[in-house]
């Protein structure tokens, strides 16, 4: 798209029109592609299952508390949440059951949509990534990242062992026949094929992987398993666009990626905990907003959905400012991008005002008022006076994000998250390292 284009739909996101250019958006392949009227965010079913096992009271580490987090501020900013529905049969049944699971925690059913893929569609999109990924692979693909949990939903046996099979699959050489029966055969099971079909379809994609391969020391399953993870990112991403959504990776997906994912809610946490950093020195749970919630929630995981969905009630004026300052941040133009980043650190600056970090702008500053020979006389600064109802109005639009920041100013129960970690681990019978608790928090 233009830039021409580009401002012709901004202009017309604004209006609530249409534009010529339809609703495709922004083709750089690492930040996110596509922006429509409403926030609509692309998630993984990883992301959900994993942030699921907390509300199982299951979970196995860190990461997964990381992903009920990433899914509260989804629920929180998103005006739609949408997540593949092309799946197997259990990983299909899985996420409905999660979908319910939230609806009846106080989630209005229609944020979040499991959308219909056929499996032509579903091919399709499968080759489109395995284009983009063999472009990218040998410089996008981080092979240090850490061997960790969640890369993938949860798996049936038999889809495990689908899994599994792909390393076998990329280390062994193997005829073009044997290739071509890989490909024909790949969406047996729906989803759990695509790394397969990804790979045998694309010789590109195939060459690159089995250059990294020998030049790998010692080349394991381990590291297999997160080029799944990683080719299914990429495959995800293209879905996103596909569906005209922002793609937000499950948390250890993520990882895989050497360079950091440009992300709009990641930047606006970013400067909300940046301002939560200079106004305590204790630690403090990380995303800062969700302290609060957390305390709310008296260690229940329930509870804590439950004040999630309750905060995004009141998020209406914030999700509408952020969907339109997504169409600067996701622009290809520098100058766009630039004004994005600016009306994102207008949120650091309201709420350092707010939580008396800097002087806050009032009427009295802009008014001037003198007596001249006994009568009073009025002089108004024009800059003061603008700055007062600048203050004003983003104080209005942020009112929530601001009475959150008060809540934690006053300082939550420093046992809060403590208790949140023992209660989403209750039937897995893990105790989370201390490293592992310091990485929710600002010490990490």
């Amino acid at each position: 798209m233009t830039i021409d284009e580009n401002r012709e739909f901004k202009t017309a996101h604004k209006e609530g029109k249409t534009c010529a250019s339809g609703l495709l958006l922004f083709t750089d392949h690492h930040s996110y592609k596509w922006v429509t009227k409403n926030m609509k965010l692309w998630i993984d079913n990883t992301s959900l299952h994993s942030a699921a096992h907390c509300l199982d009271e299951n979970a196995r580490d860190a990461i997964d508390i990381r992903g009920l987090f990433q899914l509260a501020l989804e629920i929180i900013f998103a005006d739609q949440i949408v997540i593949n529905g092309f799946e197997s049969s259990s990983v299909a049944e899985r996420t409905s059951e999660l979908r319910s699971k939230l609806i009846d925690l106080g989630l209005n059913k229609t944020v979040f949509t499991i959308t219909s893929v056929d499996v032509d569609s579903f091919r399709n999109s499968c080759t489109v990534a395995a284009n983009e990924v063999a472009k990218d692979i040998t410089i996008a693909f981080n092979t240090d990242a850490s061997f960790i949990s969640a890369l993938e939903p949860d798996l049936s046996s038999s889809e495990r062992n689908i899994n599994d099979s792909f390393h076998d699959f990329i280390v062994n050489t193997r005829s073009s026949a044997k290739m071509d029966e890989m490909t024909q055969r790949a969406f047996s099971s729906n989803a759990p094929g695509a790394t397969h079909y990804m790979v045998s379809h694309s010789t590109q994609l195939l060459g690159e992987i089995q250059k990294m391969v020998r030049s790998t020391t010692r080349w394991t399953p381990e590291h297999s398993r997160q080029l799944g993870a990683f080719l299914r990112l990429y495959l995800n991403d293209t879905l996103a666009k596909q569906n005209d959504c922002i793609y937000a990776p499950a948390v250890a997906r993520a990882t895989l990626l050497r360079a950091a994912n440009r992300h709009i809610l990641g930047q606006l946490m970013s400067e909300v905990n940046k301002v939560f950093r200079q106004r305590f020195e204790q630690p403090i749970i990380l995303p800062a907003l969700l302290g609060p919630l957390v305390d709310r929630s008296k260690g229940e995981t329930g509870g804590f959905i439950k004040e999630t969905c309750a905060v995004r009630e009141k998020c209406e004026p914030i999700r509408q400012w952020i969907s339109d300052v997504a169409l600067d941040f996701y622009s290809d133009n520098p100058t766009d991008r630039w004004e994005a980043e600016q009306k994102l650190a207008e949120v650091g600056s309201v709420l350092r005002k707010e939580l008396g970090i800097e002087k806050a702008s009032k009427l009295r500053d802009a008014i001037d008022l003198t007596f001249v020979f006994g009568l009073p006389s009025v002089k108004v600064s024009g800059k003061n006076l603008m700055d007062w109802l600048e203050h004003r109005r983003h104080r209005k639009k942020f009112a929530v994000l601001t009475e959150l920041s008060k809540e934690a100013a006053i300082g939550a129960n420093p046992l809060a998250l403590h208790r949140l970690i023992t209660a989403c681990t209750r039937r897995s019978n893990k105790r989370l390292p201390d490293s592992d608790i310091k990485s929710l928090t600002s010490n990490s």
